[in-house]
Formats: structure tokens, sequence, C-alpha cells
């Protein structure tokens, strides 16, 4: 019972798209939570859901409650300033009862996951999207390979003696068909060649997964010429990584060093080294490796 149980759930989690984009998404953002790493955070300012907020939404605001710091969720508006941007934050928080409409830059901080506040959730649902869209295809062609023939039987005798055939031969057994007259009867025709589509639509997800990581600045060795890639393609690759990237790790560079002035904290930020960017390769921002405000950046 417990089995057709999870055997149910795992088709619908396949077939209902809905649901499965829903389980993508989850999934790509508990990769990405650990993005980048920071230190000096107080406890009540938890990474996981500063970078939640930043990814998801876009933006979060770090402001003072009870003399703790916390990143909030809300509305943007306000008199626009000389640069169009938005001036309040508003907050609307039920279980610490905190109503607030937060001047920015005054009582509480802007985080920006990039400059325009985009987030990575349209990436990861245009790309989740696609890829549901290819794993249905996929099961559809796994279940087709089990049809290695098809068996017209044109009466009744016919099919009960092809029936008892294909189930003598499922147990083990030699199947004999007795009558030339049941041949008469009978027309076999090969099945389709659904290998073929597998291996296209396992391509196709490798591909429309490696499109989505350089969108959001992650490393993925996905090679489509199906050979060795020269040096000029594979330092191409990483720089697109590395543009993808930087705007994220700037903006936090950017709300770090504003949080350290307004609070008086010592906030840093870095790029977490598992995510495929080499700070001591030529070329490579040295930001990365150490981070923290932008004062020393540039100096």
């Amino acid at each position: 019972m417990a089995e057709q149980y999870y055997n149910h759930i795992a088709v619908e989690s396949i077939m209902d798209k809905d649901r499965a984009l829903r389980d993508f998404v989850r999934l790509i953002l508990n990769k990405t939570n650990n993005m980048f790493e920071y230190e000096g955070l107080p406890e009540t300012l938890p990474a996981r859901f500063l970078e939640l907020y930043l990814q998801k939404n876009g933006n979060c605001c770090v402001t003072d409650y009870k003399d703790n710091l916390y990143c909030y969720r809300g509305g943007l508006g306000g008199v626009p300033d000389e640069y169009y941007q938005p001036t309040i934050f508003t907050i609307a928080n039920p279980y610490q009862k905190f109503n607030k409409m937060v001047k920015l830059g005054e009582e509480g901080v802007l985080c920006r996951n990039d400059m325009l506040m985009v987030g990575i959730m349209p990436t990861i649902m245009k790309y989740g999207s696609l890829i549901i869209e290819n794993l249905i295809s996929f099961r559809v062609a796994s279940i087709n390979t089990r049809i290695q023939t098809v068996i017209d039987a044109t009466d009744d005798s016919a099919a009960q003696s092809a029936k008892q055939y294909l189930k003598d031969v499922e147990e083990g057994k030699l199947g004999i068909i007795t009558t030339d007259k049941l041949f008469e009867n009978v027309n076999i025709t090969p099945g389709g060649n659904q290998y073929r589509h597998i291996t296209e639509l396992i391509e196709m997800n490798q591909y429309i997964l490696s499109q989505m990581y350089a969108e959001m600045g992650i490393m993925d060795n996905y090679n489509m010429k199906r050979e060795r890639l020269t040096s000029g393609e594979v330092d191409a690759e990483n720089n697109k990584v590395v543009v993808s990237i930087e705007n994220m790790y700037q903006e936090r560079c950017i709300f770090c060093d504003a949080i350290n002035k307004m609070f008086s904290t010592n906030i840093k930020v870095r790029l977490n080294e598992r995510w495929g960017m080499d700070a001591d390769s030529e070329g490579s921002d040295s930001r990365v490796q150490d981070s923290g405000s932008n004062e020393k950046d540039s100096e």
C-alpha cells in the first residue's frame, strides 16, 4: 500500500507541471543559498534568510528592531530620489507586530541582489519550465522503450494466442506458435527506436541546466561539441560566468558597507569558493577571495 502511494506521488510530481516546477525551484534555491559567505552577521540576521529574500524577491531591507538587526521583505515606495530610486521601504511583520515605513539611508539599508533587483527567480522559472517539459517527454520515451514490437491480431483466438505467447516469454519460457493459420491472423510491426530520442532528451536536459547555471554565475562543465574544448573556449565560458555573478557580488559589498556604516557592524561577504571561480587565477577579481568593503576595494 505504501509503495503504491509513493509511486503515485513520484508520477504526480513529474506529470503535475505546477507542482514539479515548485519542487524544482525549491531544489535550486537550496543549492544557491550558500553562493555567498558572510562574516560578522549578528545572530538575528541569519545569512540563509538574507540570501533567500535577495534571491527570491530581488531585495530586502535591513533595519533595527528592539536594538537588533533583522532583514525584512516589504514594498518599495516613497518620493523617488534624484536617480528615481525608492526612498521608503514598508515593513509589516505580523510575528513581531512590527509595522514601519523605513526611510532608506537613514533608518535602514536597501539590500539588492543585483542592480535592478530582479533576483534569480525569473531565470529559475524560465529554465525550470523547459526542464519539466523535457522530463515529461523523457518519461514517455522511457516507457515507449518497452514496446519492441506491436502485435495486431485480427480475431479473438489469435489475440489470446499472442497474449499467451508474450506471457510465456515474460516468464522465461519458450514461446511457441503451433499453426500456420495463426500467422495469417497476426501482424507484427517493429516498435520505433526510442533510445535515440532518450539520448537527445538527456543532452537537452543537460544543455538547459548548463544555460540556467551560466546565467546565475555557476560554473558547469557541459560541452555540446562532444570533443575537447580549446583554451580560448574555456576562457570565454569562464568569463561569461564571472560577468554573470560579479554584479550580485558587487551589490552585496555595497550593502554590507552601508550596514556597517549605519549600525557600526563589521560584516564581510565573499563568494563561496565551491562555485567555480578561481580567485588566484590571472585576471580574476581578488575581491572574491577577500571582500568586505568598497573602501578596501577602491584602494
